[in-house]
């Protein structure tokens, strides 16, 4: 197995936007905040398979008939990670949708919980998130092949998850 290591983990893009008319119909007292939001994820690798690039992200959404939303956001973290070798194309794709989201997901959590806090709200902590169950829900997580045995190629879906 290849060692692998994070370079860097850059915000790639910070997006927080309150509605000021969603928070004047706001009951008193009302501090626990809760929305639906997607994950976003996609990766690329160079030629010689020895870095690997991975967008993490978190985007919030109403569904048909709820309420507006007290705030919108659009979060996304690049990770920058390295291999000391050239992996398989399955192992680095389960590297890619498991392990590496796994590493970035703490960094789009906590930005989140402290743009909500400084934006005078209860900090908003998005779930810890099981990759391996998500990649699985999605269809992306293929199952390692024994030697010699083919897989067909499938298209990734985008991750969604809820709270």
């Amino acid at each position: 197995m290849p060692k692998i290591s994070l370079n860097s983990v850059v915000l790639q893009k910070s997006f927080f936007e309150a509605d000021l008319q969603a928070l004047g119909k706001m009951p008193d007292g009302a501090g626990e905040v809760a929305c639906n939001f997607d994950i976003e994820l996609a990766h690329q690798t160079d030629k010689a398979g020895k870095h690997l690039n991975v967008l993490l992200g978190a985007k919030s959404r109403t569904e048909k008939g709820e309420p507006s939303l007290l705030f919108e956001y659009h979060i996304v973290f690049a990770g920058s990670f390295a291999l000391d070798e050239p992996m398989a194309k399955n192992d680095l794709e389960r590297l890619a949708s498991i392990n590496c989201p796994a590493i970035l997901w703490p960094f789009v959590r906590q930005h989140l919980a402290d743009l909500t806090a400084k934006a005078g709200f209860s900090p908003l902590l998005l779930p810890v998130i099981n990759f391996v169950t998500l990649s699985q829900a999605a269809g992306s997580l293929k199952p390692a092949n024994p030697p010699g045995t083919k897989t067909k190629k499938r298209k990734n879906p985008p991750l969604q998850g809820n709270k």
